[in-house]
């Protein structure tokens, strides 16, 4: 008997509590550190993708400003057109 008068029962108090048990299998614990490395190669594709697609839009929309800025007239767009003029057999 406790020093309450009643019947001592394990618990909080006692110092015998203990965790639940895990409810996932031993594979679960397996898996687990596998994880991060996992969600990182799915992202990185993902993020190059997003990097080439955003570079090269940029890229295009510069080219057109700048083609319409400068005119169809000057050296520039001159040069451009006798490398393209130029690469082919």
């Amino acid at each position: 008997m406790s020093a309450a008068g009643s019947p001592r029962r394990p618990g909080k108090l006692d110092g015998a509590w203990r965790p639940a048990p895990r409810c996932g299998s031993r594979a679960d614990g397996l898996l687990r550190p596998l994880l991060r490395p996992l969600v990182i190669a799915g992202l990185v594709p993902l993020a190059a993708g997003l990097y080439l697609v955003m570079t090269t839009s940029f890229t295009a929309a510069k080219r057109n400003i700048l083609r319409r800025r400068i005119g169809p007239g000057s050296a520039a767009s001159s040069d451009a057109a006798v490398l393209r003029a130029g690469s082919g057999p």
